[in-house]
């Protein structure tokens, strides 16, 4: 587990409004596909007070993420 500051190092953000996309380091985005049955998912936005309204499809496009079952670990 990262420590506050080696979030803020790494992604440009402080945790709790670490935003999957526009990251200052390259790192591997990952997105339960749990979420897929909501119609809108929220993303943080790069400050605590802020979220992204966005689709599933939308939120792996824009982050590249890799869609995994975290239940599973897979």
């Amino acid at each position: 587990m990262a420590s506050p500051d080696e979030v803020a190092e790494i992604t440009g953000f402080q945790v709790g409004a670490v935003c999957p996309f526009a990251l200052q380091t390259e790192v591997p985005v990952f997105v339960d596909s749990s979420l897929e049955r909501f119609p809108v998912v929220y993303t943080a936005a790069g400050i605590a007070e802020s979220l992204l309204p966005v689709s599933f499809q939308a939120l792996v496009e824009m982050t590249g993420a890799r869609v995994i079952d975290a239940q599973s670990a897979e």
